[in-house]
């Protein structure tokens, strides 16, 4: 199966009192593996299954401005090791990660989920905040969040194949360790 992310605000935004940080790439790479043709960008690792094509999604159905720059192809089995660190760290306040989501088929998800993005803890290549994930329920694709890898919950409508999702995570720093909250 192949699930094709391409970020259209593919941000990150902290919104810390009045102030915020906004991160976006369009992907405007050449083909090719992310960590090699993104690396002016600050995309590291080699992971052959996250790859750059032409082309991209459209999200003005959704109502979101039209898309620039390419796709982002993650495949079945591909795992940790394409990244970006695009910040110094980020502890206090909340981030949004969205991105367009279109499930090109079903062939290779499981019914025990397969992560498909997240965010990286500051100074880790392996350790997340969140994680999206996808499973397959049956003939359903079902689209799940897990904080810190511990277990995704899954989002109760299941995905369509060939659809393309406008798809936002928060994280949302609490004040002691352990009570953060994820959403999607």
């Amino acid at each position: 199966m192949k699930k094709t992310l391409i970020p259209l605000i593919a941000g990150v935004l902290l919104v810390q009192s009045a102030q915020a940080q906004v991160w976006v790439d369009h992907f405007s790479y050449s083909s090719g593996n992310l960590g090699a043709v993104g690396s002016s960008g600050g995309w590291s690792g080699s992971n052959v299954g996250v790859t750059v094509s032409s082309n991209n999604l459209d999200g003005t159905s959704l109502g979101l401005p039209a898309s620039s720059g390419n796709k982002v192809t993650t495949a079945t089995g591909s795992s940790s090791g394409t990244y970006n660190q695009f910040s110094s760290g980020i502890h206090t306040g909340a981030v949004y990660y969205s991105f367009l989501l279109r499930v090109g088929s079903t062939s290779g998800l499981t019914s025990s989920g397969t992560v498909t993005t997240g965010l990286l803890k500051n100074g880790s290549e392996s350790s997340y905040y969140n994680d999206v994930w996808l499973r397959l329920d049956g003939a359903n694709v079902d689209i799940g969040l897990s904080k810190l890898r511990n277990g995704a919950t899954w989002y109760s409508t299941p995905l369509t194949v060939g659809t393309t999702y406008f798809i936002v995570t928060k994280y949302q720093f609490g004040p002691s360790q352990g009570d953060d909250i994820v959403s999607l």
